[in-house]
């Protein structure tokens, strides 16, 4: 029988264990029964196979020759199967079904098969294919710089949070206090200290859903049953639009199946950390619905104490999370899957961070906040394969932030305090026309519309010690919709050269209102004091052409140079020092790479 994702064979280092265990397995089974494989599978027999996806029908094509058949998700997902019937041998069979895929069995050692890409072999090493550039790639195939953690490695790890996983990731910086994060020295935020800059520089999808800034710091955070995190160093804007200048992360969860499948987690460490979680999925009408749910609790006193006076909060540092998430898969006909999600999360974080001159002990003095948000996010994701080389996918999602940071009420007597809150709300919608002819062409076409709003408001007291104590209120309403046309192509000039060439004509029309006070007492000359508003509309357009070549000395080993050009829309803001509304233009920049990959030929080895 199928068993679908048996190996993730195109991720995880168990992956290549866990096939060895099952084709093992396989072959002890097929030894034991009455029947010779070898007689099995030449054996002919009546085959009536209706039309139905590519992973049921391999399913009940095993089932009728009592043969296991092992393939990946990633291979069978999104194809069908014509309707195969005749008195036919199991390999005929095979034959006819995997016919226009792009897709061939192989037999093992064991009599098992496995279903691998055309040129593929059934003992390859796992490969990882990357799917955050809109065209599926293998990892070796890909021109950018990108780091992915499957959800096996991410468990091997016992990595529990995304920034855990940037923290990882060469040439990503992640605020271990949870202040943001930065990808080649450029933060998610942008540089500078001001609220104007709402276009982030990093695109977070999660599921499809992307994630507002305070989101990436502070909300669906959890790794818990998570299938691939996919981490791009570099502009994504072709590929992800106005939020991608300095890269991108991509997170895809785990899709329900029409297998029984479950997990748990329990653990518990110093500074009372515990994680609690679980996640079941399985069939709720077979070969038709399918559904999985998960859920964890993680909760952690932090490292750090706060101490003033008589005052002590040992758990000032902590960092608490809650999620919980379902998806539902719908497969009405053979070439048609519908995926949809949806995401809870409510989060707690305090501070991190120690003043005194020993940091061993622990010791916090300072004002310290406590900033609370709560997430809910979800997608609806309907693919359609409308021929053997066409894939249409459609995909709406929306993300709904609030993050309100609150005073310790035991810490106002040191006479400052900040108080913040931030709301975003985003709906998205993309359609994407994929093609692969199974040889030597693939690529991507695609609109894309965002309609988002943006709320912010701050108010701090800051006391300037022996001087002054200064009082700033600001805040913003913001909103803006994006339209946006992009594709990529790809096309092999023999076994050697590779071109790829792509753009993205981008678009936004926004609205802002904002405002700023400024107090102090007793006055000072150099704090500018008073009050500032502005409030008014704008209109951003940007071509973002990319362009790229790859050399292949060998299957694994490749020389390749990208080019393209990136994006982030100006805005208006205004400025503390000055006191004064500034406008900015937008960010352009050209960003040229030069790409060398090598990895051995087991996968456990490689160079970029």
């Amino acid at each position: 029988y199928i068993f679908k994702g048996f190996f993730n064979m195109y991720g995880g280092s168990r992956g290549s264990l866990r096939r060895c265990l099952l084709v093992a397995a396989s072959s002890l089974a097929v030894s034991l029964t009455a029947q010779p494989a070898s007689a099995q599978t030449t054996t002919r027999q009546q085959v009536v196979l209706e039309s139905q996806p590519l992973a049921q029908a391999l399913n009940a094509l095993g089932a009728r020759y009592d043969v296991t058949i092992f393939a990946a998700d990633d291979i069978t997902r999104g194809k069908p199967a014509e309707e195969v019937s005749g008195n036919l041998t199991l390999e005929e069979a095979l034959v006819r079904l995997l016919a226009g895929t792009g897709l061939t069995a192989q037999r093992t050692a064991g009599a098992a098969y496995v279903v691998v890409r055309k040129g593929g072999t059934a003992n390859e090493p796992a490969e990882i294919v990357v799917s955050g550039q809109n065209v599926r790639r293998t990892l070796q195939e890909t021109s950018d710089s990108v780091a992915v953690l499957t959800g096996d490695v991410i468990d091997q790890s016992y990595i529990t949070n995304l920034r855990e996983v940037l923290q990882r990731t060469p040439n990503v910086f992640a605020d271990p206090n949870g202040s943001g994060f930065s990808i080649r020295g450029i933060p998610e935020r942008g540089v500078g200290s001001g609220t104007g800059d709402t276009a982030q520089t990093v695109a977070v999808y999660i599921d499809g859903a992307v994630q507002a800034q305070a989101g990436a710091d502070n909300g669906i955070l959890g790794t818990w049953d998570i299938a691939q995190v996919e981490v791009y160093r570099g502009p994504q804007t072709t590929n992800q639009g106005r939020a991608g200048l300095a890269g991108a992360v991509i997170v895809r969860t785990a899709d329900p199946t029409f297998d029984w499948s479950g997990r748990a987690r329990a653990s518990y460490g110093e500074f009372d950390t515990y994680q609690l979680a679980g996640a079941l999925g399985g069939p709720i009408i077979p070969d038709l619905l399918a559904f999985r749910v998960a859920a964890e609790t993680n909760r952690t006193d932090g490292y750090t104490r706060f101490e003033s006076g008589e005052t002590v909060i040992d758990d000032i540092g902590r960092n608490n999370r809650d999620l919980v998430r379902g998806k539902l898969l719908f497969t009405p006909a053979s070439n048609v899957e519908v995926l949809a999600s949806f995401t809870h999360s409510d989060a707690e974080r305090g501070t991190a961070q120690v003043d005194v001159p020993d940091t061993f002990e622990r010791v916090t003095a300072r004002t310290v906040n406590i900033t609370k948000t709560e997430v809910n996010s979800g997608s609806l994701e309907v693919r359609i394969g409308l021929s053997d080389t066409l894939d249409l996918t459609a995909t709406s999602a929306f993300s709904d932030l609030d993050s309100q940071t609150d005073p310790i009420a035991e810490t106002l007597g040191l006479g400052e305090r900040s108080f913040a809150r931030f709301r975003d709300n985003a709906f998205t919608q993309e359609i994407q026309l994929n093609f692969d002819n199974g040889d030597n062409a693939r690529g991507v076409f695609g609109l894309y519309y965002a309609d988002i709003e943006e709320f912010s408001e701050r108010d701090v007291i800051a006391a300037i010690p022996n001087l002054t104590t200064v009082t700033l209120n600001d805040g913003f309403t913001n909103q803006f919709e994006n339209y946006a046309v992009f594709g990529e192509f790809e096309l092999d000039l023999g076994e050697r050269w590779t071109l790829v060439a792509g753009g993205r004509y981008d678009t936004e029309d926004s609205s802002r209102a904002e405002f700023q006070v400024i107090s102090s007492d007793p006055p000072v000359p150099f704090i500018p004091t008073g009050s500032t508003n502005f409030s008014g509309d704008a209109s951003f357009s940007a071509f973002l052409p990319k362009a790229g070549v790859t050399y292949y000395f060998s299957p694994d080993a490749s020389l390749g140079f990208v080019a393209q050009r990136a994006y982030r829309p100006g805005g208006a803001d205004i400025n503390p020092a000055t006191n004064s509304a500034v406008e900015f233009d937008p960010e352009f920049l050209w960003n040229d790479e030069v790409v060398l990959r090598i990895a051995s030929p087991d996968n456990k080895l490689t160079f970029s």
